[in-house]
């Protein structure tokens, strides 16, 4: 219970005062967003946190639960060419505001990146970012 109320409590500190930049490659119905104030490196491994801003509800996999927002800790391998969520928030409302659907801390296992796609066009961004 405790690790659930400061994983809230790091989410709603983290989402108020984030510096989310918008990434050039968002689709129609998907905006992309990473906040490279929250970039840490360590050799070739980078960690940002991202968004994802939808413009229409999505389901969730909880029955009668939509979402128009959501953010991940995400993890990129740059030389691997890979990368994973290592934690995720699913909201109703846009900005990570509303009612918080779902939280994750459970790292996803790795994936690789494949060419052209937006996971590629992220992976470069926060890659040869500072």
């Amino acid at each position: 219970m405790k690790k659930v109320i400061f994983l809230i409590g790091l989410l709603i500190a983290q989402s108020s005062i984030a510096a989310w930049t918008q990434l050039d490659f968002g689709t129609s119905s998907t905006i992309f967003f990473a906040d490279f104030d929250t970039l840490q490196r360590k050799n070739n491994v980078v960690r940002v946190w991202t968004k994802h801003e939808y413009k229409k509800p999505l389901p969730t996999s909880i029955p009668d639960e939509f979402m128009l927002s959501e953010n991940f800790y995400t993890e990129f391998d740059c030389q691997e060419r890979k990368f994973r969520a290592l934690s995720s928030n699913t909201f109703s409302e846009n900005q990570l505001k509303g009612k918080l659907i779902s939280a994750n801390s459970t790292p996803n296992p790795w994936t690789f990146v494949p060419p052209d796609t937006i996971a590629n066009l992220m992976l470069n961004r926060v890659c040869k970012a500072k």
